[in-house]
């Protein structure tokens, strides 16, 4: 194994970190575990400075002179934290997302709801003219009953709209 020229472990779901061992394939000339798991220090002897970043992409846990530097801690190798900066404005963005969303919607359903009640009463059958008409005594008996008024005059044969105006202010 040691003699190894080609090594593509890419896409394996491999998880865990890159084995040092793999500094002694001194014969290796082409190297990817890209879109694993992966986590931890690159190694940084034997070929692996001469790899593209390309060969380890895809594995955010990973880190070392060929991505990001590790930041050393009591626990161990990690990635650097995104900054304060960075991480408020994604807290921001995704408030804002969200909120634009949800507006969004609310608008969507009120335009459906006014859209149906809007819609209802276009909707209503008024009904047939003839049984419109035949209420209408119904409707003029609620106003109580009809007043017959008679004008005896001998005097005046031609009754004209100006002695009816005259006849209402004498009243």
């Amino acid at each position: 194994m040691i003699n190894l020229e080609t090594l593509d472990l890419s896409y394996n779901d491999l998880h865990g970190s890159i084995p040092s061992s793999f500094n002694q394939l001194t014969f290796l000339s082409k190297f990817s575990v890209a879109y694993n798991h992966l986590a931890g220090a690159i190694p940084t002897g034997g070929q692996f400075l001469s790899f593209p970043s390309s060969s380890f992409e895809g594995n955010p846990g990973l880190c070392g002179k060929l991505i990001s530097p590790c930041v050393v801690n009591n626990v161990g190798l990690r990635r650097p934290n995104p900054s304060s900066a960075d991480s408020k404005f994604g807290r921001t963005s995704s408030v804002l997302g969200i909120t634009i969303s949800v507006g969004i919607g609310i608008a969507i359903i009120l335009a459906i709801l006014l859209l149906r009640i809007s819609r209802n009463d276009v909707g209503v059958p008024i009904g047939d003219a003839q049984d419109e008409i035949n209420r209408v005594p119904e409707l003029s008996d609620a106003f109580g009953p009809p007043k017959l008024v008679l004008f005896k005059n001998a005097d005046c044969k031609d009754l004209t709209v100006s002695d009816l105006l005259k006849s209402h202010k004498q009243l």
